[in-house]
């Protein structure tokens, strides 16, 4: 039994499908990652004991946005200014 050899045109498409997800993957995450990053360097700013609550920080965060945390924050946003006196 013989494989067939992977169609050149059909392994860059799907390099380049991989690339653009990858990419807008990050965008995404961008904004997010750069808040946990800035509270880190505040909270490290004091000395190197502090440096695994700025990681730690910096990767729930990024978490919590990979699994909806700002649509969660949208959504709860949109409700309270929805059903606020005005």
């Amino acid at each position: 039994m013989t494989t067939a050899e992977p169609d050149p045109s059909t392994a860059a498409a799907e390099r380049l499908l991989a690339a653009a997800l990858a990419a807008v993957a990050l965008l995404a995450a961008a904004p997010t990652v750069l808040v946990a990053l800035g509270l880190a360097w505040l909270i490290d700013r004091r000395g190197w004991r502090r440096w695994p609550a700025a990681l730690t920080g910096a990767a729930a965060t990024a978490l919590v946005a990979a699994l909806g945390g700002w649509l969660a924050a949208r959504h709860a946003g949109a409700a309270t200014a929805a059903t606020s006196p005005g």
